[in-house]
């Protein structure tokens, strides 16, 4: 955009329609934010049913037992944080480009840059 005297600098794509725009947001969404998340979620929750269902060989052991499954449920846990981090950190950053894509002044609030600054 042509700089006006205060302005905040926003720099804006153009395009002929604006349905082209908003195909493209939605588009570059899918291949960043949702293809990745499924693709995580469906290697970790394969991760984990493999973990959680694989059996030791050898005679049974109480206490090796009870380590095991302790350990087990430790890297159950840390696959959903990684997951639910994924999908909670990236969201926002996506959400306002969506947003913005349909409505443009919402770059005029002063946290949405900070947000946006935050998450890239």
């Amino acid at each position: 955009m042509p700089y006006e005297p205060g302005s905040k600098g926003l720099c804006v794509e153009i395009w002929p329609h604006d349905i082209i725009r908003t195909i493209y947001g939605i588009c570059i969404m899918l291949i960043q934010y949702f293809i990745p998340l499924v693709i995580m979620a469906v290697s970790y929750i394969h991760i984990g049913v493999i973990i959680w269902v694989k059996r030791i060989p050898g005679e049974a052991n109480i206490r090796r037992d009870k380590r095991l499954a302790t350990s087990k449920n430790k890297t159950i846990k840390m696959i959903i944080v990684v997951v639910v981090a994924y999908l909670v950190l990236w969201l926002p950053l996506h959400v306002i480009t969506i947003v913005g894509d349909v409505d443009q002044s919402i770059f005029d609030y002063n946290y949405i840059a900070v947000i946006q600054t935050k998450t890239t």
